[in-house]
Parts: structure tokens; sequence; C-alpha cells
């Protein structure tokens, strides 16, 4: 465990073009540095709710308004993901913050993962960058 802590404060301290995740509390992962969208700084990702079948469900925190977007995709009969991965809702509304979120390295696509049809589109499998939820 200790590892794991001394990794995170590691990629905390870490200073690039990329922004990384810092657990803040259970759930909280705070975003450094924030990302813009739209002229809003998103600063944070708050995963302390679950859906039904116990995937996590994604929000997008707001600086400016504390307003949160849903990032993930709640896919009824679907399969359960490990923990830290999602349905990763990029269409509509949420096609900036998807790809502002990707760009950033906050979130990535799980390699060799399948996307799931929703009916009028595809959810690709996601997952949180945080040295928690890595292979």
């Amino acid at each position: 465990m200790e590892k794991k802590n001394e990794e995170t404060n590691q990629a905390c301290e870490t200073r690039s073009k990329k922004s990384v995740l810092c657990e803040a509390s259970p759930g909280i992962f705070i975003i450094e540095p924030p990302i813009q969208v739209h002229g809003d700084e998103i600063y944070a990702l708050d995963c302390r709710q679950r859906y039904a079948d116990g995937n996590f469900a994604v929000h997008a925190v707001a600086a400016q308004s504390d307003e949160t977007a849903l990032v993930s995709a709640n896919l009824l009969e679907s399969c359960v993901l490990p923990e830290g991965w999602f349905f990763l809702k990029d269409w509509n509304e949420n096609k900036d913050l998807a790809e502002a979120l990707l760009k950033s390295g906050v979130i990535e696509l799980v390699p060799d993962q399948h996307w799931v049809t929703t009916g009028f589109c595809a959810a690709k499998v996601a997952r949180l960058s945080h040295p928690q939820f890595r292979e």
C-alpha cells in the first residue's frame, strides 16, 4: 500500500502538459492542473456514486459554479466493469468535455476493450488515469 501512495504522491508532484488525478478523499479526484472546457474550469472528478450494477458514475465538477456534468453512461444490462473503469458518455453535449478529459490525460480509453451500443451510438470503455486503477 505504501508503494501505491508513493506513486500517487509522485504523480501529483509531476508537472507537465498533461493533468494528473490526485485523490483528495475517497471517490473525489482533484485534477492538477484543472482543465478548461467552454470557459469553465473543471477541477475535480466525483466518483462517489455508483449505478445499480456497481459501475462508477463519474461527474466532472466545475470550479466557478460547482455544478457537475455526468461523464459516464449508465448502460443497463451491460457488464460490470473493473474498479475505476466506466462507460464514457462522449456524444451530444458531452463531446467536448470527454475530449478535453481524454486529451488532458485524466481519463484514458481502455486498450483492447469493446464498445457497447446504447441504441443510437456506442459507448467506449474508459478508466480514471489515477495509479490505483492501472493494471
